[in-house]
């Protein structure tokens, strides 16, 4: 009767015990997710600040790409860097909001998607809207840097 008993307690303080494991790690999934969308957040801030260009040169990792509907995928920092150093701020503006966050269970990838708003002032103001994903990669100094980024217009 005491085995019994005794077995009885092992197993309901291991189902506590992994149930208590599992709550925490979902925990630290969501606050890793909810890191990686301020993250994204403040990539779109200092577009606002500092201009579009700046903070895709800025948020991307050494081996990112962009792609663009209807426009030539843009491939690695380097290219990154010669194609948005040269972008207007005072006439293009690029507003984003993310919508989710998610990252993987080994805590180094992660995606962002949500909404934008691209206006180009010119003699008529272009507005386009649209959905964007964002792939992220945290680097080893335990920043996230996007990878991928893609944009496609739509209704919101």
């Amino acid at each position: 009767m005491f085995s019994i008993k005794t077995k009885q307690m092992r197993r309901i303080q291991l189902t506590a015990l992994l149930a208590l494991i599992a709550t925490i790690t979902t925990y630290a999934q969501n606050s890793d997710a909810e890191q990686l969308k301020q993250a994204d957040t403040e990539f779109c801030e200092m577009a606002q600040t500092h201009g579009m260009g700046k903070a895709f040169i800025r948020y991307a990792a050494d081996e990112a790409m962009i792609l663009q509907g209807g426009q030539p995928t843009i491939m690695g920092i380097e290219q990154i860097k010669t194609v948005y150093s040269r972008i207007d701020s005072s006439r293009i503006n690029l507003k984003w909001e993310p919508v989710k966050a998610d990252i993987a269970d080994s805590g180094d990838l992660g995606y962002t998607y949500g909404t934008y708003v691209l206006t180009i002032k010119d003699s008529v103001d272009f507005i386009s809207k649209g959905y964007y994903l964002t792939i992220w990669k945290k680097q080893q100094e335990g920043n996230w840097k996007y990878v991928a980024d893609v944009g496609s217009p739509g209704p919101q």
